[in-house]
């Protein structure tokens, strides 16, 4: 099965979300004239925001996927990412920047205590 998200040019497929959001939005110079009237216009069209949740993810995997957004890691703040379009219900290569990343509690092992994953992991990735 073809990943939901990956950055071909890292090799690096995200592990499937247990949630896969699409947002497509335009972008609009408007305001309202001295009637009232909304003026404006389109100034970019179709831009793509995706927001993914894991349930789930160990410490490897979240830190993995993080670290392909942080320069000092060897990633990049922007990537060339293959991801899937709502509009064309297909999969598409943008540019993308990611938002804010969170994650939820994390889950100790009780044996030793160590941190063995993260609950509620989400960012989200827009079209630049």
């Amino acid at each position: 099965m073809k990943p939901l998200v990956s950055i071909p040019a890292r090799n690096y497929a995200f592990p499937t979300p247990s949630e896969y959001n699409c947002n497509t939005a335009d972008f609009v110079d408007a305001g309202r004239n001295l009637d009232g009237v909304t003026v404006g216009d389109v100034v970019r069209s179709g831009v793509i925001k995706a927001e993914m949740i894991w349930n789930f993810l160990s410490c490897e995997q979240w830190a993995g996927l993080l670290a392909q957004f942080d320069p000092k890691r060897g990633g990049s703040f922007f990537n060339y990412a293959e991801l899937y379009v709502q509009d064309y219900g297909a999969w598409a290569i943008r540019q993308v920047y990611v938002s804010d990343r969170s994650s939820g509690t994390f889950l100790l092992d009780e044996v030793t205590g160590k941190p063995k994953g993260h609950l509620q992991c989400r960012l989200a990735l827009i079209e630049v």
